[in-house]
């Protein structure tokens, strides 16, 4: 799911039709758990969207773009039978050194109901708007796949405990 997330223009923004079906699948999926499957497969594949079995872990399922839809949109792990209310998000695992082992730890350690990882760099994916945003920076966007997921999360989990960890290292 993050193969060519460094790429040069490797993202593209979710019309709002996308957005809204990846929100309700996110939704159906947490609310109504595998009974919710197809429904929520429906409306993922409308965004460009496949649902995986992941048999590493029973009973969780993959979000992920479809190959011939890559467009940095990100990836979305969830335990459709969990009854934890903690959400890992991993927004700059292409940037922020250590990331991704941090997320996926915390996600293993705490028995996480979700594990969203971007798929695409926040500064290289995208170019820079003339206002100094940057499209692909997932964790400030609100037009993006990553924040219409975390909405359908807390859609039908309001109180939601969404964590971000973010990797260090020294550098300038």
């Amino acid at each position: 799911a993050r193969r060519g997330g460094t790429d040069s223009d490797r993202y593209v923004a979710p019309s709002e039709a996308e957005r809204a079906a990846m929100r309700d699948a996110a939704a159906l999926l947490v609310s109504g758990g595998a009974s919710a499957r197809a429904a929520a497969t429906a409306k993922a594949a409308t965004a460009g969207f496949d649902i995986l079995d992941v048999p590493e872990i029973p009973g969780a399922v993959l979000l992920r773009e479809k190959d011939d839809h890559r467009q940095g949109g990100g990836a979305y792990l969830l335990r459709l039978d969990a009854h934890s209310d903690v959400v890992v998000q991993a927004p700059h695992t292409f940037f922020d050194e250590g990331t991704l082992p941090l997320g996926c730890e915390l996600f293993y350690r705490a028995k996480a109901r979700a594990f969203f990882i971007d798929t695409a760099h926040r500064y290289k994916a995208a170019a820079q708007t003339e206002e100094g945003d940057h499209p692909a920076d997932v964790a400030h966007s609100t037009t993006s796949t990553f924040q219409a997921m975390t909405e359908g999360v807390l859609r039908t989990i309001p109180h939601a405990t969404l964590v971000q960890p973010h990797g260090f290292s020294k550098r300038d």
